[in-house]
């Protein structure tokens, strides 16, 4: 498993302590586009995802990391054992 495996993996399974960075870092190299607007928004095949701070906290909310990461088993971008 690579680095970038190890990441996605981190992101899913703990989805509480994920910071913004690391999540553009991510999802762009699965080929998402990011967009910065109210909220955060990333952009894959038509499908749009959002995910919002904690106001000055760059964690991202659990929620939206949740959902993203079912986006990616949904869609085979990730092992469903991540």
């Amino acid at each position: 498993m690579g680095t970038f495996e190890k990441g996605l993996q981190r992101i899913c399974q703990n989805p509480k302590n994920v910071r913004l960075q690391t999540l553009i870092k991510v999802l762009t190299n699965l080929g998402f586009e990011y967009r910065k607007k109210k909220e955060h928004i990333f952009v894959h095949q038509g499908h749009i995802l959002t995910a919002a701070a904690h106001g000055k906290n760059p964690l991202l909310k659990e929620l939206y990391v949740k959902r993203i990461c079912a986006y990616l088993r949904e869609n085979d971008l990730m092992d469903e054992e991540d």
